[in-house]
């Protein structure tokens, strides 16, 4: 990955904190689902209109007390047409 300009995209079953956070120290913008139950710190909560499929909207630092991520990283939960929802 050197392409600073582009948006990579990782599965849930790739969730490292660690290359997250060098990937924001670098400058690299990224997306990628969250595991199950995720442990996470809110550290802000945006407002959203009432009729949308974007239930929320947060600042977040993801991982225990023992392994938390450096970087705040938006954390966006969504339902799908199905009802479906993701994290």
């Amino acid at each position: 990955m050197d392409d600073k300009e582009a948006v990579y995209v990782f599965d849930r079953g790739y969730v490292d904190d660690e290359r997250f956070d060098r990937m924001t120290d670098d400058g690299y913008f990224f997306v990628s689902r969250l595991k199950k139950n995720p442990v996470i710190r809110e550290v802000y909560s945006f407002s959203l209109p009432d009729d949308n499929t974007v239930l929320s909207d947060k600042t977040v630092y993801i991982g225990t007390t023992k392994k938390r991520t450096e970087n705040v990283f938006r954390l966006l939960e969504v339902m799908d047409t199905k009802g479906n929802l993701y994290v």
